[in-house]
């Protein structure tokens, strides 16, 4: 993780207290990669249900993450 992240560096919205994660055109600023690669990688966690999308709040980190077999842990 680059330095300076996570000491209030990017605001982000939360809901219900969690921060949302950095848009996808500020990851791929951040991790010098195309903002298509960083699309396609939310997406992909997307859909394996480890990021939430709310739209007009912001993508958040999914709770609770889904053990390996696919159920959601309590």
């Amino acid at each position: 993780m680059p330095a300076g992240r996570g000491q209030g560096e990017h605001q982000q919205p939360e809901e219900n207290g969690i921060s949302a994660l950095p848009s996808t055109r500020a990851i791929a600023e951040e991790y010098g990669v195309a903002y298509l690669t960083v699309r396609r990688a939310a997406r992909v966690l997307r859909e394996r249900g480890l990021i939430l999308t709310v739209h007009g709040k912001g993508t958040f980190v999914a709770d609770p993450l889904p053990t390996d077999d696919g159920h959601q842990q309590v």
